[in-house]
């Protein structure tokens, strides 16, 4: 190259030391550029012949040239998709109990002047029955009304597969007899009776029904330490939200 080449070098392009005005500069990252693209499809065209062997090199090389964990970058995206899967089975669940509860609800909106109130909880769609209308006071049998009322409830809860339990509750005003010594005998003979009239009458599946009493111990209202209150002397017909396979399940571990 003689002394005019050289010169337009400089100039142009740079030089050694590229510090020219750089008119042509841009040769050098549009070189750069082809030569990647040439690399990086060669690297396609030996992944669509590769054997096993040649996967885990190119693997280890492109870990060691980007340090990237491609086994953590795998784990994650199988965690991730483990967790789309679980948020649509929580979608799904939440859409049943949705529905139950709508279909539950409308078929007992008719009773709500008769104490029946239809309500959706944590833990499952609970339908709350005022003792008033059920028992007499201190009294654990069934009255006519009650005996009415639930030929309704055991229609629309019959064909539900969750498991049913059935809660008995007072107020604070403390009973004391021969045949209930406390509260607790009480709340949980009145949720035997309603239980043995869904399973014996109206025909509700017996090995998906159990029966509890709290005695005052779960108030949903401020008591009177006198009276007690109402609201609180009830029974809840409560249809939790996973299913009898479930329940074995947990039960298991």
């Amino acid at each position: 190259m003689d002394s005019k080449d050289d010169d337009f070098f400089k100039e142009e392009v740079g030089g050694e030391d590229h510090g020219g005005k750089g008119g042509l500069r841009w040769l050098l990252t549009y070189a750069d550029m082809i030569t990647l693209l040439l690399i990086f499809f060669v690297a396609l065209y030996a992944m669509s012949e590769t054997n096993s062997k040649k996967m885990e090199i190119f693997v280890k090389t492109l870990q060691k040239g980007f340090k990237v964990d491609l086994k953590q970058l795998a784990v994650t995206k199988e965690a991730t998709s483990l967790d789309d899967a679980a948020n649509l089975h929580a979608q799904s669940e939440l859409s049943i109990k949705e529905k139950m509860f709508n279909d539950i609800f409308k078929k007992l909106s008719g009773l709500t002047d008769y104490g029946v109130n239809v309500v959706s909880t944590e833990k499952g769609i609970v339908i709350k029955v005022e003792n008033t209308r059920f028992f007499k006071e201190g009294k654990a049998e069934l009255t006519e009304d009650a005996k009415l009322l639930m030929k309704y409830i055991g229609r629309a809860i019959k064909k539900v597969k969750n498991p049913i339990v059935i809660e008995g509750h007072t107020d604070i005003v403390p009973i004391k007899t021969e045949e209930f010594p406390s509260n607790w005998e009480l709340s949980t003979m009145r949720a035997v009776k309603v239980l043995r009239y869904l399973v014996e009458k109206e025909m509700v599946k017996p090995e998906r029904v159990s029966a509890a009493g709290y005695g005052p111990y779960v108030p949903v209202a401020p008591n009177d330490l006198f009276t007690g209150n109402p609201l609180n002397r009830r029974v809840e017909i409560v249809i939790l939200n996973f299913e009898p396979e479930k329940q074995n399940k947990k039960i298991e571990k």
